[in-house]
């Protein structure tokens, strides 16, 4: 009994720092690990019930180059690891808070570096098992996103975007292998980005004058997470030009790559960005202002639409208003205001009278029914419109979690348009919440899961 009481205590002092530790990472002020930053409230139950802290010294390996299994990943908490290539003993990458190690072990099954601490460092260890179940077949999707969104932020201009940003650019871009003994020609590229493996030699194939000042040969490594084009990018006012990538391996070893096309400056609008920069630069004003695009083609998806700017494209997106004829796109484009939201602004309260209907354009707000979250929102998602239809005040408050961009159509506009079937889906969307099922009115289909902290059972009426 005596050894049972301290095993006991043991874990639940255990569970104490993964609570602790979890909370950080999801709710923190320290930034956020890009794998964890859109968790539903179900991934993040498996966070906190199968996570476990790891305590590493000086000079610890997590990671050996050319190892085919791994633990799992680990989120650093505390300290700095380094990832350090075996070939090339200068090009090395600190792994500070929130960052990721031993991804490429599950994503590749190899291990493409050796990754050791620099510092006495406590990590957080998600292992195979509860990334299967909290991701499923996502699971390579969302490890390559979170790291090619982590070398992203480390090269101009992308060092300046916000998340959600660079998980749209990640998000189109194109993965290519580059193997030993073979010649990678590709044509019509913006930017290539390593992110795996090492001793890849890339080269923009162009002869124009205009490329003279560029780099336009280099030795790429994904332990660093090198790439080309980036300067381009920063200097080529009007527009990127695309060019012919070629590209080898000096060593036995397979890399990978990750490519984009023309679609990455339409994506960004980098005209306008570079616009904004230079008249900052010159000491000028920079007014807001919306892009004409005339009879522009529509934008694919809704992150592409909202970080280009397109206000029509963005609404056609938004599930309720897709029954909405041109006109009436129009005329909410034409009445959407935006609004920024810093973390921890409340947008607004329970019970506040309503005259606006938001759209989330970037960032992640929370609504809460008498102190109690009940959802997050993100890009593309709306919020607002349930006092206006019914004429009643607020009946959840919203704020801001992350910084965020709102779009605010007014009371009058959205009155004008909201009409018809998209009227009736939104008054059966707010019965179907107002829906109250009391637990013992639910009857046991089977259990889906067991854990410490009680059985999670699937029902039904």
């Amino acid at each position: 009994a005596k050894a049972r009481n301290i095993l006991q205590q043991h874990y639940h002092e255990g569970k104490k720092d993964v609570i602790a530790a979890v909370r950080e990472l999801l709710h923190g002020n320290s930034g956020r690990c890009p794998l964890l930053s859109h968790l539903s409230q179900y991934q993040e139950h498996l966070l906190f019930e199968g996570a476990e802290t790891q305590a590493f010294a000086l000079g610890d390996f997590l990671v050996t180059r050319g190892q085919a299994d791994c633990k799992g990943i680990y989120i650093v908490l505390k300290g700095t690891i380094k990832a350090c290539s075996v070939s090339n003993k200068d090009e090395s990458r600190e792994l500070g808070r929130n960052s990721v190690a031993g991804d490429m072990v599950t994503l590749y099954n190899q291990a493409p570096s050796n990754v050791f601490c620099t510092s006495p460092s406590h990590t957080l260890l998600l292992s195979a098992d509860l990334l299967q179940r909290m991701f499923g077949d996502k699971l390579k999707d969302e490890l390559l996103k979170n790291r090619v969104v982590s070398f992203l932020a480390q090269h101009k201009p992308f060092d300046s975007f916000n998340p959600e940003q660079l998980e749209a650019i990640a998000s189109i871009g194109e993965v290519v292998d580059v193997i030993p003994g073979q010649e990678v020609i590709r044509e019509g590229v913006c930017l290539a980005l390593c992110i795996f493996g090492e001793g890849v030699e890339a080269q923009i194939m162009d002869d124009k004058p205009e490329s003279a000042g560029f780099i336009n040969a280099k030795k790429m490594s994904g332990v660093v997470g090198h790439a080309l084009g980036g300067d381009r990018i920063v200097a080529e006012v009007r527009g990127v030009m695309p060019w012919k990538l070629r590209a080898n391996i000096s060593n036995d070893m397979q890399a990978r790559m990750m490519v984009w096309g023309s679609a990455l400056d339409s994506l960004l609008a980098f005209s306008m960005l570079r616009r904004e920069n230079s008249l900052l630069a010159a000491g000028e004003s920079v007014e807001a202002e919306t892009p004409d695009r005339g009879d522009a083609r529509r934008s694919p998806s809704m992150k592409i639409a909202v970080l280009h700017d397109d206000k029509v494209g963005a609404l056609r997106k938004v599930l309720v208003f897709r029954t909405l004829t041109d006109e009436q796109l129009r005329e909410l484009a034409d009445s959407l205001e935006a609004e920024i939201a810093e973390a921890g602004k409340t947008i607004f309260s329970q019970g506040d009278p309503a005259e606006e209907f938001y759209i989330i354009h970037t960032g992640l707000v929370e609504v809460k029914i008498d102190g109690r979250k009940v959802r997050s929102l993100s890009v593309g998602d709306y919020v607002g419109e349930r006092a206006l239809l019914f004429s009643e005040p607020r009946s959840a408050a919203v704020h801001a979690v992350a910084d965020s961009e709102l779009w605010r159509i007014g009371r009058e506009a959205f009155v004008r348009c909201v009409t018809g079937p998209i009227l009736d889906y939104m008054k059966e969307r707010i019965a179907f919440q107002n829906t109250k099922v009391e637990i013992e009115s639910l009857n046991c289909s089977r259990v889906v899961g067991r854990g410490g902290v009680g059985i999670v059972e699937m029902g039904h009426l």
